[in-house]
């Protein structure tokens, strides 16, 4: 029996520089059970770079990343679809689901399973995990979700190299189709997808029990699927956080810009009458 899907991911205070570039400047962001949130920004504000500081693969120069409980699965797919040395299609899936890795710590712990009452608890502990990420029946449900975004099942033995940009890109959704994550984190997903993916795509967003947050310029796809957004200045480099969807998100924006060009006016004003 699968486990509620619960848990909240948070970043608090997160910096990171590259060099002498800083990314990120006290970024915060709290992404608990079943959010909807979409990272926005300019080209090289550092949205992917959020990403993978909250998927825990960049360490920040500071601030904190905590998932609750620490038992909490999170899964990070990446904007570019790309394969390690020699790996098929089926082999790419069980990364990206977090199987493959499920798997291996699962037969770690069977090797190592002695009447240790902690060697015990661990192997249960891996066992959940494996079977949580659906890794006792990816096979079938990747050949039947591959035969239905359109890769065929006969596919997934093939190198992911030999795929082309179209096939990659439904691969990329086949990745994120299988995914049992509690939070999902979405790097433009809908790249390199026909109408009937990103159908498909929008569907599993709004329909999944996982947290996802996405970053994306489709706005549509925004508008549709997201309900917080949260904006990357490229200036300060900083994160503010918008309630509602993309619609609001703009409106919001357009308020500000209003408010802005009167407060300046005022000052001016003021100014020349001091003058």
């Amino acid at each position: 029996m699968r486990r509620p899907v619960s848990g909240t991911l948070s970043a608090a205070h997160v910096t990171v520089v590259h060099g002498t570039h800083p990314v990120l400047t006290d970024v915060s962001v709290v992404v608990g059970p079943r959010a909807r949130i979409g990272i926005v920004g300019p080209n090289g504000v550092g949205k992917s770079t959020l990403l993978r500081v909250l998927a825990g693969l960049e360490a920040p120069d500071a601030g904190t990343v905590d998932r609750a409980p620490a038992t909490l699965t999170v899964g990070y797919l990446p904007q570019e679809v790309t394969g390690l040395d020699g790996e098929t299609l089926l082999d790419y899936l069980g990364r990206r689901t977090g199987v493959a890795e499920a798997s291996a710590a699962l037969d770690a712990a069977t090797v190592a399973l002695t009447g240790d009452t902690a060697l015990v608890d661990a192997h249960a502990a891996a066992l959940e995990r494996f079977l949580f990420l659906g890794g006792d029946d990816l096979d079938s449900r990747a050949a039947e979700v591959c035969a239905d975004v359109g890769l065929g099942d006969d596919r997934l033995e093939q190198p992911l190299a030999g795929l082309s940009g179209g096939q990659r890109g439904r691969a990329g959704l086949a990745a994120i189709l299988l995914s049992r994550f509690e939070v999902l984190l979405l790097d433009e997903p809908s790249n390199d997808l026909d109408f009937d993916g990103l159908d498909r795509l929008e569907r599993f967003v709004v329909d999944t029990t996982a947290a996802v947050s996405v970053v994306s310029h489709d706005r549509a796809f925004l508008d549709r699927v997201v309900e917080r957004v949260v904006e990357l200045d490229a200036h300060d480099h900083t994160a503010r956080e918008y309630a509602g969807g993309w619609s609001a998100y703009l409106e919001e924006r357009a308020r500000e810009r209003v408010h802005g060009y009167e407060d300046y006016e005022r000052y001016r004003n003021e100014r020349e009458r001091l003058v």
